[in-house]
This record gives C-alpha cells, structure tokens and sequence, in this order.
C-alpha cells in the first residue's frame, strides 16, 4: 500500500505495477512530481543505515528479484510479521524489484544489491573439456551432444534460476562485510517463530570472538575454531528425519546426525558477521567466479564439505585439486588432529586433539586450487528438520509435532516442483496471502469423500513391501479421484467454485525411488496423510484453467464468474484448498453460511445417495426441495454444525444440462455453499457426448502421475517407473 499527498493529507493508494507518467508517494511536492522521502526507498546498504533495523547485531535476510517478489513477497513479509521478528529486511536484485517493494510500502526495510556480474569463461584446458563432453555442460544449457530447450523462466535449473541463488550469496555477503550476523531466507519460507535467541544461544563463543592479530593467521582460527567448538554457520539440511529426541516443546540444539555426508540447503542458514563467517561468503563467491558450478548451493557443498561430497568430474570447478583434495583425505585419515582438516572436513570436539566428545559441527574443508576459496576457520554445523522444516517434514511426516519440537519455519521444497504447487500447500497451511476476491467467490460446493480402509499393519510393513504397498496406494487414491470427477463436472455446469476435500495419500510420491512407501530411510510417516494438490492433479494445469470444456449452448444464466474463461463458450474448474472455509481471511459470508444440501432421494423414498455413477434408471421427472435439520459430523469442506439446514432433493441423477435449468434458477443464486454428499449420485453425465469426451480428456490431462518404482519394481509395472493415475470411472474407461 502506497500513499499520496494531497496538500498536508496522506491518502493511502493501491499501487499496480504499471508505467505510470506521474509517480505518487507520501512525499514532497516539486515542479507536478512528488517524490519520495529518503527513508521510504530501497537504499544502498551501510551499517550506519541497517543499525536501526538489525536487533543484536542480526537481519533476517530475503534477497529476491521481481518475478519472486511479486509471486510470494507479500507472504514472507507476513509471516515474519506474524512471527513478531522485527529485523528482518529485503535486498532487491535489479531497480525494477526495488521499485515494486517501495510502492507496497516497504521501502524503508529494503537494501538495493545487484547480482554479481559473471566473468569472463576461463580457458578450458582439453582433458576438463574431454570430461564435461561426457559428464555435461552447465553453462550454456547443451547437455552430452544434444540441446536443452530454452528454460529462461522460473524453473529449478533455468538460467534466471541459478543467476538469483548467486545473487542471494551476494546479498548476505554484503551484509556480513558490513559485520552483521545474517540470519538468510529464501523467499518461499513461511516464519512461524522467532529464531535468533536460539541462534544467539547456538553459537554465542563465535560471535563473541574477537578479531584479533593471533587469531588473524590460519593457525590462529583454527585453534580458535577447536576450542570454542562452536559454529560461525549453521545450515538447513535436505535430511527428512532428525536424530534429536523429544523434547516436550523446548529447542533441541544442532542437529546430533549433522556431519559431511550431509547435504547443506541454503534456503534458511545463519552466519556470523566475525571473520570466520566473512571467510566463508568470500570462498562462496570465489568458486562462482573461478567455475561453472550450477548454483549457489552445489557451490557451497563443494566448499565446506569436500571429499565427502559425493565428487564428480563434471560438477567441479575446472581448477579444483581434485588429487590434492584426496591426498589430504588420506593424510588425515592418518594423521587425524585439526591441522590436517582443510580439505576433507571432520568432526569437531572440544579440543579435537586431545579426544574430546564430538559436537556435530566440522570444519569447512576449502577448495584446493581455487583462489579466496580457503574457507579457514569456518566451522560449519546443522538446523534440525524438524524445527527448520520443509514441505515433506512439515505436512507429510509432521516431524515438529512427532518430536515435540518448536517449529520456527517451513521452506515450501521437497513438494511439487512448480511455484503453483508450492503456492497451493502454503494455501493448505493458510499462509500464503492472495488478493481479496480469492477469498470471495459468489457461489462454492463441497463434497464428501469415501476412503477406503488401509490393510493391516499398513504402517508397519518394511521396504520389502514396497511394491505391495504402492499397489494398494495408487488404485485407492485413483478411487478419490473418480469421486472427484463427477464433484468437477458438476460445480463446473452450475457455475460454482470447487473446495477440495481432504484426499488420503497412501504413498509419498518423489522424483526418486521410495522406500516403504516413504522418501529414503525415514520412517516417522504415518499414513494416511493429507496429500498435497501435486499427489493429486497435475497443480499448474489445474490452477491455470486448464480443466475446462467448450460448451456450444451456454446457459442464459451462468452470468460472469471464475468458471468462464473467455466469455460464455467455456465452463473452467475453478478450485479452492481443503482449508478454505477454515481460513480467517475468507469472506464471512462464506465462512458462517449455513450449507444447503443436495441429494437424491433412493428408492426407498429417503433422502439419500447411492454411487452409481450416474444412474438413470428412474423415469420419475419432479423434484423438491425441503427445510430439515441436520447435523453435520465433521465432514470435508463442511462449514457450521447443528444449524438449520435446507435439503434440495432429486428424484434421480440428471445431466448437466438439467442440473443447470435447476440449480441456475434465481432462488438459488444466493446459497453461498452448496454441500453435495455424493456427486456420482446426482449428476449422470454430459448430455452432449462431445463435451463429456473432453471433459474426459482434460481431466486426464490434469491429473497427476505418481513417481517412482525402483528399477526392479518397474520390471513388475510394464517396465515403468512412473504410474499415471487413474481419474476415470469404470463406465468412462
């Protein structure tokens, strides 16, 4: 929100990004212009500047560009709000992001630090080229002798992608040489709670370190290293189970499991504005300029952890030691002791010479050859998942309630891959924040799911299993979503929003083999579990209106809405989260309504349903409607309990066509929800054949494909390792 002045009046203005002649601000008044005050724009950073935003000595750190301000920025802010965090700050990449964080008025909270330009390629020399031919090149998009199309958008990989994680590195090394402790987040996390006492805690001996000649040299920090024995970074992990135990709510420190083998993320880190911390930004960025590593966070794996680091010819720098780097692995394992830990980093003690217990923190190991990439002094360590969570952690194995453990933050990775998927399971959690009239669609319906019964000792079967589990998970998914068929074809022809029920995930789906029907060795899963939109349908498809049919006869009534794309020719699925009627936000005319319910009546003249699936054999044509009270028991996407709810009543299942001559009608316009039990049992079907046929099509197109079988489990599936699922029911198959 943006403010102009009108004499001495500031008028609050919602602000589009848009070329505007005039730009309007709270300011001063100049020759037609107002400009803004000083301390309302994204200004360079300098300590004098950030003090008064940093609380002991630290910032919350966002570096973003335009595309992912505009996409998840005002949900980050939110959250750190929510969070009551008051140091946090955005460093915007290019003039076009600032512009965008100063008119939603946060431009006293935004520093401008622009990517780091890349250098000039370095010669090659032949035996690196001979080795990149086979392993890939990752610079110009060309993989083995073939091309990669162009992937420019915002996608893992792409070219924008990798060129923002380089500029986020650059952002937080502003901020460190300027001896801030930078507390660094990605722009897709969601803060639930404050981390910096426990940061402060974590590692109060490094910050409290002072700069000293002594300590100046190499020896010097190496042996400060050793005996405080406590870290100047502290990294989220790609783990997706902690061995920390319960501890009743309180923090649980490190992470007990953390050591080399481990893969750093570097969406949440920590680290200190000392020496050892400016060490590690600048050998950070020193392997950017002397490589072609991918990104950011390949980048900071092949510093700190080295040889234990899963190495590969084609994903080191040119220059890296490689030879070197081994040798010293050897040695060490030799020699041991804290001098002999540069390139293959090991477990600190208090001191590590004389035997002390492990302290689940090592020193970073450098990277042989490259110039500024010595990373001395850099003691390294881990954030448990289960306080500094992600997708998986958070909503599949709910591993910070399993371990009683606080959770300070959710990074939205290890879900789907496309920014929609991870939009939709912040949507599910109800802290991603959308414009007003998302929350306030005319008309909705909900429906209810039937879910079939797990075999026994589901949760307890072994890897061994696997495959017997995924054989019952698909087909049983499959079945929510031929209910869900007949609940989209229905909201679709009477021009409602669809809110999702809760469908039951069986089976983790990843981009890798699984395990017990989880991802790697984890075992805290439980099933079911809620499953996120991308286990379900296909989430971009589906969010971007691609479930929709041409209808050559659009009812007079449909009128406009979200379900019409492109004026009255199409009905498009319009969709809403399992959560939404529980979500503060949602319009309360929503949120409180009472439900009408819509059901046909059986042959036993009851207000009730079968699953047929669009039978029709009743020749009865009336229909009903009735004032009954009900009361509800909990049901998905059922709003209220023990109101007075009104009951319309079919005599049969009807087509989309008939539905519509009764459900448009005016006196229904104004039911806010329109609960339906059981879709199959109230419609039967397209009346015209043609638009059924791609309303088949397209929702086979956007439904989801389940991955992965092991390669010997795909030997069983027809060679396989991806299944499709099944969306279809049995009369349309």
């Amino acid at each position: 929100m943006a403010s102009v002045r009108v004499g001495r009046l500031c008028v609050p203005l919602q602000v589009q990004r848009a070329v505007l002649l005039v730009i309007f601000s709270c300011g001063n008044l100049i020759d037609g212009t107002i400009f803004q005050q000083p301390e309302e724009r994204c200004y360079h950073a300098s300590r004098e500047r950030l003090q008064s935003v940093a609380l002991n000595n630290t910032l919350l750190l966002a570096a973003v560009d335009l595309p992912l301000w505009e996409f998840f920025g005002p949900s980050w802010v939110l959250s750190a709000q929510t969070a009551a965090i008051s140091y946090w700050l955005i460093a915007t990449m290019d003039n076009d992001t600032a512009m965008a964080v100063e008119a939603a008025g946060y431009g006293h909270r935004c520093v401008l630090v622009p990517k780091p330009k890349r250098t000039p390629p370095k010669p090659v020399p032949r035996a690196v080229r001979k080795r990149r031919a086979r392993g890939g090149d990752y610079d110009t998009g060309h993989v083995g002798n073939g091309s990669l199309p162009d992937r420019s958008g915002y996608m893992w990989n792409s070219i924008t992608w990798r060129g923002a994680t380089w500029g986020k590195v650059a952002a937080v090394a502003k901020l460190v040489d300027l001896g801030f402790n930078v507390v660094h987040s990605d722009i897709d996390v969601t803060w639930f709670q404050d981390p910096l006492k426990l940061f402060l805690n974590l590692a109060e001996p490094a910050v409290a370190m002072v700069r000293t000649e002594a300590a100046g040299t190499r020896e010097g920090w190496l042996a400060a290293a050793a005996a405080t024995s406590s870290p100047s970074a502290l990294f989220a992990t790609d783990l997706l189970t902690t061995l920390n135990t319960p501890t009743g709510g309180q923090d649980s420190g490190l992470e007990r499991s953390c050591d080399p083998s481990y893969s750093l993320n570097t969406g949440v880190y920590w680290v200190s504005g000392a020496e050892a911390g400016a060490n590690l930004m600048r050998g950070w960025l020193a392997l950017r300029d002397a490589s072609d590593l991918n990104d950011d966070q390949q980048a900071l794996n092949v510093l700190v952890r080295g040889t234990a680091m899963e190495l590969r010819a084609a994903s080191l720098p040119a220059v890296y030691d490689l030879r070197a780097a081994l040798a010293a692995h050897e040695q060490q394992q030799v020699d041991g002791g804290i001098r002999r830990t540069r390139h293959a980093p090991k477990r600190l003690g208090v001191p590590w010479p004389l035997g002390g217990t492990l302290r689940h923190m090592y020193l970073a190991a450098g990277a042989p050859g490259v110039a500024g990439a010595e990373a001395d002094g850099v003691v390294i360590s881990c954030l448990p998942v289960s306080s500094f969570s992600h997708t998986y952690a958070f909503a599949t194995s709910r591993l910070h309630e399993l371990r009683q453990h606080p959770l300070y933050e959710v990074h939205w990775v290890w879900g789907g891959k496309s920014l929609e998927s991870k939009r939709q399971c912040m949507r599910d959690a109800m802290v991603f924040t959308d414009p007003p009239e998302y929350y306030n669609p005319h008309r909705v319906m909900t429906f209810d799911l039937e879910h079939q019964e797990m075999p026994p000792g589901y949760n307890t079967w072994p890897s061994s299993r696997t495959s017997e589990m995924v054989d019952f998970s698909l087909p049983a998914l499959s079945a929510q979503l031929q209910q869900a068929y007949w609940a989209l074809a229905l909201a679709m022809a009477i021009n409602r929003t669809l809110v999702l029920p809760k469908f039951r995930c069986y089976c983790a789906k990843n981009w890798f083999a699984t395990s017990a029907c989880r991802i790697n060795s984890e075992r805290d899963t439980v099933f079911p579990f809620p499953c996120p939109l991308s286990h379900v349908f296909r989430a971009k498809l589906l969010l971007s209106g691609e479930l929709k049919v041409a209808d050559p006869r659009p009812h007079p009534h449909l009128g406009s809405s979200p379900s019409i794309q492109g004026g009255p020719t199409w009905r498009v699925a319009d969709v809403r989260e399992p959560s939404f009627l529980s979500n503060p936000r949602t319009d309360e005319s929503l949120r409180f309504a009472t439900p009408s319910l819509l059901r046909v009546r059986n042959n036993l003249g009851d207000a009730d349903d079968v699953m047929s699936g669009g039978s029709t054999s009743s020749s009865r044509t009336g229909w009903s409607s009735i004032d009954n009270s009900l009361s509800h028991s909990g049901s998905d996407g059922v709003s209220g309990s023990g109101d007075d709810v009104r009951e319309i009543v079919l005599d049969r299942p009807r087509t989309d066509r008939e539905l519509q001559e009764l459900l448009l009608a005016p006196e229904y316009d104004t039911v806010r929800v329109l609960h339906v039990p059981r879709p199959a049992a109230v419609i039967s079907g397209f009346a015209d054949a043609l638009m059924w046929q791609q309303y088949d099509t397209a929702v086979q197109r956007v439904t989801a494909t389940w991955c992965c079988h092991s390669t010997r489990e795909a030997s069983l599936h027809g060679g396989s390792r991806r299944e499709r699922l099944q969306p279809l029911p049995p009369s349309r198959q």
